[in-house]
């Protein structure tokens, strides 16, 4: 199974022959597209390291906390059913697939990344991909819920 088109383009672009591949995580029902750590096991030149700290790519990473994260939520999920969630500093948008799976009633997974906010459009892939409608928001429409 090859990745989506648009996110190898947007790691591409990052670093040239980094690649996606499909994992399935550990101890969860849930899936990720995620960056081919064996492909990257190599010094990055000072343009990929500038371009790395320009713009980090934390959504093809599946961080230790939020692999916690949705097994808890998948052992434990009235913690969040019926309730409204924000999963900030989403990266990969995996305690946010979790949390939608378990039950919730809303949910964003919102990333903040050098004082910009970026939608979570890179995660609506691995959303989609496990079960998930994508609800996507900006900070106002979280605020204002």
């Amino acid at each position: 199974m090859s990745a989506p088109t648009d996110l190898q383009q947007s790691l591409s672009e990052l670093l040239g022959d980094a690649r996606l591949v499909a994992c399935s995580l550990p101890g969860t029902a849930l899936r990720l597209w995620l960056i081919d750590a064996h492909n990257m096991d190599r010094a990055f030149t000072p343009e990929e390291t500038r371009r790395i700290l320009h713009e980090p790519p934390y959504w093809s990473f599946c961080w230790a906390s939020g692999l916690a994260m949705a097994r808890y939520l998948a052992a434990q999920p009235q913690w969040v059913a019926g309730k409204r969630v924000l999963d900030f500093g989403a990266g990969s948008g995996v305690a946010a697939i979790a949390a939608a799976r378990a039950g919730r009633w809303k949910w964003w997974p919102a990333t903040l990344i050098r004082w910009r906010w970026r939608p979570a459009g890179r995660m609506r892939r691995s959303m989609g991909w496990n079960w998930v409608t994508a609800r996507i928001s900006s900070p106002r429409a979280i605020v204002s819920t």
